[in-house]
């Protein structure tokens, strides 16, 4: 690992010392290269506390899903939420397990991010444009799962009040889901309680996913901004024209060992979050098949839907924030050409010229290159893979219930004969 040295606080860095105790709370320690900004007798409690609340979560996701052969007396929606829950939460302790993994790697490519590929050149205008978009995506996540995990609540408690339904969230291994006995249902209310500590847990990894996307999205704008600077050596009149050449193509290598660093970090972000990206896909097949009974039986469309909304919509939402970001890396890396062209090489003359033309040249073609994150190492990560999603959702569930309720139709028809 890169050796940390002192540094100048950014505004940057201000925010990863601030994503680092968030992080922390959530059981991501060491993200950041500086300690936790915490006292430490809270640190000290708080370290065995995250550890018996990770043996929690892990028996948590172990009674969720052995309702898969427990729990058998279920309703459609039932069984779809138990299906959906049960099997997403063990993917999601995989991310922690990731970052258990990877945690030296993460923490070196924050640096990178955060403070080497800043040294030289950090344009102030990308800094508060990439701390604006990273706030507004963390609240937004905060909120969206907000409002899933408190819609499952409101739905419960409609039912309870309305129809006199057991309070139900979330389906575990135990009480049975006819059980109305007063310990039954202060563990159903407990384990609701505790599924928020649990979910937000373990998809605090989002949180990293996210910064290291938007962080490298705007690395790459960064960049561009440095080459674009480059112009400005040959308005200095206080060099002479050999100065100005010779300055120019030492800041031109520069930026190219910060190309290099910066594919670097890429490649890590694809390594360390590989298996975060598959799980979003899946995660998203998982609902989706989930709401094929819904298209199967008619009289029980609407409450299916509704039943479904919420988690539908999370992931989503989530793999919108995920593919969107991922997305904006490739773009905003296939703009770097253009940038190193019109960084003002035609300002040299004679041999240095023809010097910085063949360094322009191999330059340029080492930046055409695409970069693109990827899912199972084949489903690209970016705008058109999500709407291909969306189109998938609106054109072939529909052509399936179509096909279904023909099939209906004919053999009612066959019946009657």
């Amino acid at each position: 690992m890169e050796k940390i040295k002192p540094y100048e606080r950014t505004d940057t860095t201000h925010l990863f010392d601030q994503l680092n105790i968030v992080l922390y709370l959530t059981g991501y320690t060491n993200f950041w290269v500086q300690k936790v900004n915490l006292p430490k007798k809270f640190t000290k409690i708080y370290d065995y506390m995250n550890m018996v609340l990770h043996v929690l979560c892990i028996a948590f996701s172990i009674i969720e899903f052995g309702s898969l052969f427990t729990q058998n007396e279920l309703t459609t929606k039932q069984q779809a939420d138990r299906n959906v829950i049960a099997i997403s939460n063990p993917i999601m302790h995989v991310y922690s397990i990731k970052y258990f993994l990877k945690r030296k790697e993460t923490r070196q490519m924050f640096y990178y991010i955060a403070v080497l590929l800043k040294e030289v050149h950090n344009d102030l205008d990308v800094e508060r444009s990439m701390i604006r978009k990273l706030k507004a995506y963390l609240i937004a996540y905060a909120g969206s799962s907000f409002v899933a995990l408190t819609l499952y609540g409101v739905y419960s408690t409609v039912k309870y009040i309305t129809e006199g339904a057991p309070f139900i969230t979330v389906i575990t291994m135990w009480p049975e889901i006819h059980d109305r006995s007063t310990l039954a249902e202060m563990a159903r209310i407990v384990f609701y309680l505790f599924w928020w500590i649990s979910f937000y847990r373990d998809s605090a990894f989002y949180l990293l996913i996210l910064s290291m996307l938007i962080g490298l999205g705007h690395q790459y704008m960064n960049l561009q901004s440095y080459f674009y600077s480059l112009q400005r050596i040959f308005d200095d009149n206080k060099m002479s024209q050999k100065e100005k050449e010779d300055k120019y193509v030492e800041s031109f290598i520069y930026g190219i060992k910060l190309h290099t660093s910066t594919i670097w970090c890429t490649n890590q972000c694809q390594l360390i979050c590989s298996e975060i990206y598959a799980s979003q896909v899946l995660l998203l097949t998982i609902i989706l098949i989930n709401f094929l009974p819904a298209l199967v039986n008619s009289r029980e469309d609407m409450e299916l839907a509704c039943a479904h909304f919420p988690s539908f919509i999370f992931t989503l939402v989530i793999m919108g924030y995920v593919m969107w970001n991922a997305g904006d890396i490739t773009v905003e890396a296939a703009k770097l050409p253009d940038a190193m062209y019109s960084s003002g090489w035609e300002n040299c003359y004679d041999q240095s010229a023809v010097r910085i033309r063949k360094l322009i040249v191999v330059a340029m073609t080492q930046a055409q290159q695409p970069i693109v994150l990827t899912a199972f190492g084949v489903v690209e990560l970016s705008y058109e893979t999500y709407l291909a999603v969306k189109i998938l959702h609106h054109v072939i569930l529909p052509f399936i219930r179509d096909y279904v309720l023909r099939k209906r139709i004919d053999n009612v028809s066959l019946s009657r004969y």
